[in-house]
């Protein structure tokens, strides 16, 4: 729900100034301008590694975009080990 409502309306502001304020979870990108930007490995060394695409990404000249479709993020399993494990890198 949060994702929907409150967080959406700061990312739609950001998006509306041109400001690069990018949630990697619910991210797609085309696999050949990923590539063109040096892949995923170019941004392994980051622990915010969205923001990082999404900058390679304009810096490019492509725009990035929120969609107008919301995205589940819960994966159903609401225990603190398990939502560690999921971020762990």
């Amino acid at each position: 729900m949060y994702f929907g409502t409150a967080q959406a309306r700061i990312y739609l502001c950001a998006a509306w100034l041109g400001i690069n304020c990018h949630t990697g979870m619910s991210t797609l990108v085309r696999k050949n301008l990923l590539e063109e930007c040096g892949g995923l490995r170019a941004f392994s060394c980051y622990l915010a590694e969205d923001f990082f695409i999404a900058q390679a990404i304009k810096d490019k000249g492509w725009k990035v975009k929120i969609s107008s479709l919301p995205a589940l993020q819960n994966s159903g399993i609401c225990q603190v080990t398990c939502f560690q494990a999921r971020l762990a890198r």
